[in-house]
């Protein structure tokens, strides 16, 4: 019996027991996944040999890509507390101290000085500003497969349950 003959309640168990077992396979959180341990193979010829995107081919047909996306380097500014004695006597020593402790909780000194330098552009004494860069870096990976391009390649192997999930015959 071919998947689209079966009651709508049928064909909707079989495909979520389908999901429940695939999205284990598939999922990018799990570092023990297939798709985890292909992500870091795609990184691997990424750091090798700086191609981005690989055809995926069953049988000798294309049915999808496998692309890894790189972030562009950035640049952000992070208030370092460098010298926390500096500080501190800023922060109780000084009216500009003291009003700004009053908005914000000492015990999150270095979320103060960003808020400080960000809201007032003061930096108290005690504080080093520098600007951090992140290199280029591969964000994550992309991957299309077309369904039908799958149960095209694969044939009778597949039952006809599972190619009716993919959209074959």
């Amino acid at each position: 019996m071919k998947f689209n003959e079966l009651p709508a309640m049928q064909r909707l168990a079989i495909a979520q027991a389908l999901y429940n077992k695939i999205a284990e396979m598939v999922s990018t959180k799990e570092p023990e996944s297939l798709r985890s341990e292909v992500d870091e193979q795609i990184k691997g010829f990424y750091a090798a040999a700086g191609g981005k995107s690989y055809d995926i081919d069953i049988n000798g047909k294309q049915v999808g890509t496998m692309t890894v996306n790189v972030a562009k380097e950035s640049t952000s500014t992070v208030f370092d507390l460098a010298d926390d004695t500096a500080f501190t006597r800023w922060l109780f020593d000084t009216d500009d101290g003291h009003d700004a402790c009053a908005r914000y909780a000492y015990e999150h000194a270095e979320a103060f000085v960003k808020w400080l330098a960000t809201d007032t552009g003061e930096i108290p004494d005690g504080v080093e500003v520098r600007e951090v860069t992140v290199p280029k870096h591969i964000k994550n990976t992309t991957l299309r497969v077309d369904p039908g391009k799958v149960a095209s390649a694969l044939g009778n192997t597949l039952s006809p349950v599972v190619a009716g999930l993919l959209g074959g015959a």
